[in-house]
């Protein structure tokens, strides 16, 4: 089972991936797109190509990823100014139908601007945030994929129960 981590930057989606590991009995591998910032980059037959073989790499275990496929299909819609083509989510749906769950925090813009301006971080205006949400929400009007969508103006404790409570029974639907 993979669990895809969704959301804005600063969002919570870092935080609330850790705290999950941590309370998990479950042993998970790890993977986080650090390599590819959702700014720096196009998609392309190598993206495409990095994903499926990441994906494929991690068809036999439990795995948390720290941004997915979705991203790139989400930030280069609201940031970048690109649709990605239907083969690029055919062939990353394909891959991981069935085995794949979207973990979507979903944190309003106020919150996530704040967080922005704590850390002093200037590269995200809320008119780009705007865009990524509703980009996403584009998205998973068509996403094959189960979603948990985690109110991120909650505590993090109350997101991690929710986590924790969904997975569960989201786990068992997978494993009839």
């Amino acid at each position: 089972m993979m669990l895809l981590f969704e959301g804005c930057d600063k969002s919570g989606k870092s935080t609330l991936l850790r705290n999950f590991v941590s309370a998990s009995n479950t042993e998970f591998r790890y993977w986080k797109n650090d390599v590819l910032k959702p700014s720096t980059f196009h998609v392309s037959d190598f993206i495409l190509g990095l994903y499926a073989g990441v994906y494929s790499s991690l068809r036999s275990t439990d795995a948390v990823i720290d941004r997915s496929h979705i991203t790139e299909i989400v930030y280069g819609q609201a940031i970048r100014s690109y649709k990605v083509g239907e083969r690029f989510k055919d062939v990353i749906d394909n891959e991981i139908s069935g085995r794949a769950i979207v973990v979507y925090v979903d944190t309003p813009i106020e919150i996530i601007f704040d967080r922005l301006t704590k850390l002093g971080d200037d590269y995200i205006d809320k008119t780009a945030v705007a865009a990524i949400r509703q980009s996403y929400e584009e998205y998973f009007k068509t996403c094959r994929l189960p979603v948990i969508r985690i109110d991120g103006s909650k505590d993090q404790d109350e997101c991690l129960s929710q986590l924790v409570h969904e997975y569960g029974h989201l786990r068992k639907a997978f494993n009839r």
